[in-house]
């Protein structure tokens, strides 16, 4: 329970920032589907790609909104340990 409640608040914090996405892409939608069926791993894949066309087409909050991700994604796979 104790490691279901932070993975939990994870995927609830990943579906906001993704719902308010301004510019939908396929990439994020994977996302979010493997956010909805509680795969922090396979919602990590596409991160970097979303992140790099986000940079190209200068969509800061995009790229922000990505690179918040995959940090709480990364967080959520090693455990939500804070000594890294």
């Amino acid at each position: 329970m104790k490691r279901v409640m932070p993975l939990a608040l994870v995927a609830v914090v990943a579906v906001a920032a993704l719902a308010v996405a301004s510019v939908p892409a396929p990439h994020w939608s994977r996302v979010r589907t493997a956010l909805s069926q509680g795969l922090p791993k396979s919602a990590l894949v596409p991160m970097d790609s979303l992140i790099t066309h986000a940079q190209a087409r200068r969509a800061w909050p995009e790229a922000i909104r990505a690179v918040t991700l995959k940090i709480a994604l990364e967080a959520a796979i090693q455990g939500n340990k804070p000594e890294e």
